[in-house]
């Protein structure tokens, strides 16, 4: 039996006491709680989780229970009902990591409920508990990025934003025994994460299909959400360079998807460097299905505009009449091309 000294941190607790604890082998995992702004989600989607491997680690991302809906200025707040029956925003969410770690713990740990019972650690315990949490939360953050780029892509959701993060909140990760569920540990670390769009059971199963299959977003992808952040901020010449750079990537990967396996090198190079607009004449049309060929001629003029404003970005460094009426031309034009829609029926509901 080993003894450790338990600090009382509440008034009502008593005060340091030997108490005997027995010592139990638990397998890790990190627990972090990643603030959201601006979530929104279908109802019928709570309590419902992602689950998939990154670095051989078994990663869960968990929406809030039914049970947590509160009131929207309630401290810590996890979710609140939206503006309609049938949407709540998220606050926050809960992102697992396996660690594939063993470690002994104290057995009332497991049974904590404040995090300043960290006390039932010896120093040089909580120092090595520490550097585990920071290390696997690292790793889980890095997961919960890739989840965020799996969503922006098949659930449209906008989440971490390129240097434009606004609502940061933090809340400390804790270490959690796999088999139980049970925390036995809290870091003072923090972590963020930021989101808009309301996400239904549809975009909800086409992300978790996705991470399941280990798929990876386009380039194309990223770029557009980074235009639309930008457009959000009213960057307006940095969301104008990030939609031209997302329909060069776009319409580069289609043609390299079409070439034959056995294609010389030298056309591919030759592809690789021609100006996109040479490209766009001379190939985009070649390839492209009935469908798409009709969306590309109707955008087609929009697109030279865009990247006639993105040329006179890179070239001269400025371009001070852009306005939010034509950068919003611009991101329908580019998301009804990558989304194989007319213009007319291209609703970007991320802005």
């Amino acid at each position: 039996m080993n003894y450790t000294v338990a600090v009382a941190p509440l008034k009502d607790r008593r005060k340091e006491v030997m108490q005997p604890n027995n010592i139990v082998t638990v397998e890790v995992a990190v627990k972090s709680r990643l603030f959201t702004h601006s979530f929104a989600i279908s109802t019928n989607l709570l309590g419902n989780s992602h689950e998939f491997l990154y670095e051989s680690h078994h990663v869960k991302v968990e929406l809030p229970k039914l049970s947590d809906i509160q009131g929207d200025d309630t401290p810590y707040v996890r979710v609140y009902k939206g503006y309609d029956a049938g949407t709540v925003f998220v606050k926050n969410i809960d992102v697992v990591l396996s660690t594939n770690q063993k470690v002994r713990v104290p057995e009332k740990s497991l049974n904590m409920f404040s995090e300043r019972d960290v006390y039932f650690f010896e120093e040089s315990q909580r120092k090595n508990l520490d550097k585990l949490a920071e290390k696997y939360n690292n790793v889980a953050f890095k997961a919960y990025e890739k989840w965020a780029k799996v969503m922006r892509w098949k659930a449209r959701a906008t989440i971490n934003g390129p240097e434009i993060r606004h609502d940061i909140r933090v809340k400390a990760p804790s270490l959690i025994d796999t088999v139980t569920g049970k925390q036995f540990y809290f870091t003072g670390m923090s972590s963020w994460g930021l989101s808009y769009r309301v996400i239904n059971e549809d975009d909800w199963n086409r992300a978790q299909n996705a991470l399941k299959n280990n798929e990876i977003p386009p380039a194309h992808i990223d770029l557009m959400s980074d235009a639309i952040k930008h457009f959000n901020a009213r960057d307006l010449q940095r969301c104008v360079v990030d939609l031209a750079v997302a329909c060069e990537a776009f319409l580069r990967a289609k043609v390299a998807d079409k070439m034959p396996s056995d294609t010389p090198h030298s056309f591919r190079v030759y592809l690789d460097e021609v100006n996109i607009r040479r490209l766009m004449d001379r190939f985009i049309n070649d390839i492209l299905d009935e469908n798409e060929k009709k969306v590309f001629s109707k955008v087609k003029s929009n697109l030279n505009q865009l990247f006639d404003a993105r040329n006179k970005l890179a070239h001269i460094g400025t371009k001070d009449d852009i306005t939010v009426e034509q950068c919003l031309v611009f991101l329908k034009t580019v998301y009804s091309l990558i989304e194989g829609s007319s213009l007319e029926q291209t609703i970007l509901e991320d802005i």
